[in-house]
């Protein structure tokens, strides 16, 4: 799909990878697009992604959150994980990276390594789809309106996160390509 950079500062923390152009969250986000997140929701459905709350904690009777996470079976959280690849042209050179290797973690100084986004699907409250409503479509601090999000243990901490140093300037337009996760070795 196609998105453009938005927060590339190096000293700017963000907390969303990919939101709508209106969204909420734009001040907060590596990358806006204008594509619609209903839409994209409809294009993980079709192409079999199964919907994983894994990374969300269980409500208690009473409505507060438990400490306990939503037990989610195997074959589902592997058809809830996917990649996600970056294209852009740097000057006449087309390059294509995975995003990870634009996040920076301020704590260990080091790019985002390499681990699965999970689809959650968001949900619908009173007949309107919560991911279209705030234009929330990936992040990477747990958002459970949002379409996917970043599973790594590292996720919960809202201060963590910058654009890496090789980031392209704002405003540069790039192609956000979703993927089958493939484990690496």
């Amino acid at each position: 799909m196609p998105a453009h950079t938005n927060i590339t500062d190096p000293e700017t923390i963000i907390e969303y990878l990919l939101v709508h152009f209106n969204g909420e969250k734009i001040h907060e986000s590596l990358l806006t697009t204008e594509a619609d997140p209903t839409h994209i929701n409809i294009a993980f459905k079709l192409l079999n992604y199964q919907e994983s709350l894994e990374l969300f904690r269980v409500r208690k009777p009473d409505g507060s959150i438990s400490d306990k996470y939503t037990v989610v079976a195997e074959d589902i959280k592997k058809a809830a994980r996917f990649s996600v690849h970056i294209t852009w042209k740097d000057g006449t050179t087309e390059k294509t990276m995975p995003v990870t290797q634009w996040i920076y973690n301020q704590a260990s100084k080091k790019n985002m390594p390499p681990t699965p986004w999970i689809y959650n699907g968001s949900y619908i409250y009173e007949k309107k789809f919560d991911a279209k409503l705030s234009g929330s479509i990936i992040t990477i601090f747990p958002n459970i309106g949002a379409i996917a999000n970043y599973s790594g243990e590292d996720r919960n901490d809202d201060n963590l996160w910058s654009p890496s140093p090789n980031t392209p300037e704002e405003g540069t337009p790039v192609k956000v390509t979703l993927k089958p996760w493939l484990a690496v070795p």
